[in-house]
């Protein structure tokens, strides 16, 4: 998944994650053909919500403290999904910054 999109290997844990989550999502032989979400909640995962890894992403920062004239997005780096929150994990290179948005539009497009 990092080599796939350009990520460095210091997200590495961003990328465990995510396969984790992606895992636990998908049908498995094991389970009769059910996934382990749905063994475990009973009720099928929802994948409207999926996401590429790496991909360009532009999450709603106004809850950050920006004033009325600053722009409300900015473009970031998909690196996966909150284990806290029903959110998506962003990664903003220019100031370094970690976004966790609850609104994420996505270019499927690497970040090359």
């Amino acid at each position: 998944m990092l080599s796939h999109a350009s990520v460095p290997k210091l997200f590495w844990t961003a990328a465990f994650r995510t396969a984790v989550f992606l895992i636990n999502r998908l049908p498995s032989s094991v389970l009769g053909f059910n996934s382990p979400h749905e063994v475990i909640f009973g009720s099928a995962p929802v994948y409207d919500s999926l996401r590429v890894f790496g991909c360009s992403c532009y999450p709603l920062l106004a809850p950050f403290g920006r004033s009325k004239l600053d722009f409300k997005s900015t473009q970031c780096v998909f690196l996966g999904y909150s284990t806290n929150h029903k959110g998506y994990i962003c990664f903003e290179p220019k100031t370094k910054r970690f976004y966790i948005s609850f609104a994420c539009q996505t270019k499927h497009t690497t970040n090359r």
